[in-house]
């Protein structure tokens, strides 16, 4: 479809990373988000519902970050599963995150059983594929590639779903915060982002001190202004 011909208005869903020319009303907080996702390794970004945070990390973070060049993005994750989940995973919701985060399928056996930090131990890359897990990967990432030192991003979206979804596993969400700090541990060029609604963040309370920095590097996006408004029309 041509230019010309393509819808600006694509309706009540989320932009997507190749929309980026149809998202207006967001350039403040676009460059805020960006300058603090860049400047710390976690960053808990938060607001009310139906403000737009996914579509704000789709089309102006990650561009941003790559346009940085010195940034890989993993596909963005998330701790619900849509599809059946494994009923013998160690963490549901690490299961998740990284069933979410490799693009092609994994022996579930081996999958439920994974950390964190195991899976992104072998972490690979194929331009066709993009990422995949890949248990005899040599390298890690923390070692980089060919001598070159890459960042690599993980922004988790819609995060209140640790606390909406498998509630019989609610003894689990402090296991996926320590497991998400011990990858932070174990890989210093691992970059986090967290996105969640407002009205969740109180349920963070109780697990802030396992994480680095308390979790104290926050950005609250408001809905958008009347002169915002107007140019997003």
């Amino acid at each position: 479809m041509s230019d010309k011909e393509r819808n600006p208005y694509i309706g009540a869903r989320t932009f997507e990373t190749d929309e980026r020319d149809l998202f207006f009303g967001r350039d403040r907080e676009a460059l805020d988000l960006l300058s603090l996702v860049i400047s710390e390794r976690l960053v808990l970004f938060y607001a009310q519902s139906g403000a737009g945070k996914s579509s704000l990390v789709n089309t102006k973070l990650i561009p941003g970050l790559i346009e940085e060049e010195e940034y890989r993005i993993l596909p963005v994750g998330r701790v619900r599963r849509d599809e059946g989940a494994a009923s013998n995973a160690n963490n549901i919701y690490i299961y998740n995150l990284i069933s979410s985060l490799s693009k092609r399928s994994i022996d579930e056996n081996v999958l439920s059983k994974l950390t964190l930090s195991d899976f992104l131990a072998g972490l690979d890359f194929d331009g066709k594929e993009d990422y995949f897990y890949n248990q005899n990967l040599p390298q890690n990432l923390a070692e980089g590639e060919d001598g070159t030192t890459w960042k690599y991003a993980l922004i988790i979206d819609q995060f209140e779903e640790l606390f909406t979804t498998h509630q019989e596993e609610w003894e689990k969400r402090e296991g996926f915060f320590r497991q998400l700090a011990q990858a932070m541990d174990d890989f210093p060029h691992l970059w986090v982002v967290l996105v969640m609604r407002e009205d969740y963040i109180a349920y963070l309370d109780p697990y802030a001190y396992l994480l680095p920095g308390r979790l104290r590097v926050r950005y609250y996006m408001q809905r958008l202004e009347q002169n915002a408004s107007a140019e997003a029309v």
